[in-house]
């Protein structure tokens, strides 16, 4: 977002972290730290989200990949390539979904006023549009891969052809993630951590013309990581 004490109007930007839009994947985004309210804008399918520290939300999941048409649908078909080359194999929409989220820190923090401004003027206030919410809560609905692959099952016949295949939403997969200060998972998340204990701070200053992340988060980051089992994580956030 703008600095503080920016003021008002209806060309002021989210200001996310990164935009990722119709693309068909993989956009790989790993090792990273989200800091700004908004982390991510994903008009898109088939991003991965690995070891990142997220203290910012996800918004326009499912949405923003049409043409912006006033009366009819029109959604963006668009270009996928031959793997590895250049030349165009064919034309495809955007299904959202096939996200994958592992091993990531979410942290929720306050929301400013003037994003919540934005959002009530743009009438965007919706979790899929403009969502307040840290984690990867507006993936709410998104089925898992059984769920969706059995869609195409030969002894699924009736699933099968009632199945939207141009328009439905593709997986979400998930695994490892850790959850602070109200930051919430999606409602088919699993082997996942909310901490409701302690809280995290995050103060990002600059002290010696060097940029320095203040955090109590290592504090409390081991416990957490032992109660998900995973101990291949722990080299990685120590």
């Amino acid at each position: 977002m703008p600095p503080e004490g920016t003021e008002f109007n209806e060309h002021i930007s989210v200001a996310e972290d990164i935009f990722v839009e119709v693309s068909h994947g993989p956009t790989l985004m790993d090792n990273n730290i989200f800091l700004s309210e908004v982390a991510g804008r994903f008009c898109t399918q088939g991003t991965a989200m690995v070891h990142n520290l997220i203290a910012g939300s996800f918004v326009y999941v499912g949405n923003g990949t049409d043409n912006g048409s006033k009366v009819f649908p029109s959604p963006r078909y668009t270009p996928y390539h031959v793997p590895h080359r250049t030349e165009i194999a064919g034309f495809m929409t955007i299904l959202h979904g096939d996200a994958r989220f592992y091993n990531n820190i979410f942290v929720q923090q306050p929301i400013s006023q003037l994003l919540t401004d934005y959002a009530k003027a743009r009438k965007e206030e919706s979790l899929d549009r403009m969502n307040y919410i840290v984690g990867t809560k507006p993936y709410d609905g998104y089925p898992d891969a059984d769920e969706y692959f059995a869609k195409f099952y030969a002894d699924h016949y009736e699933i099968r052809e009632q199945r939207d295949k141009f328009y439905e939403h593709l997986p979400v997969y998930s695994g490892g993630n850790i959850y602070f200060n109200g930051a919430q998972p999606y409602d088919g998340e699993k082997n996942y951590k909310i901490d409701t204990e302690n809280h995290i701070t995050l103060h990002l200053v600059e002290e010696d013309g060097k940029t320095v992340l203040h955090t109590n988060l290592y504090q409390y980051l081991q416990k957490s990581l032992y109660c998900l089992k995973i101990p291949a994580l722990q080299g990685f956030f120590v």
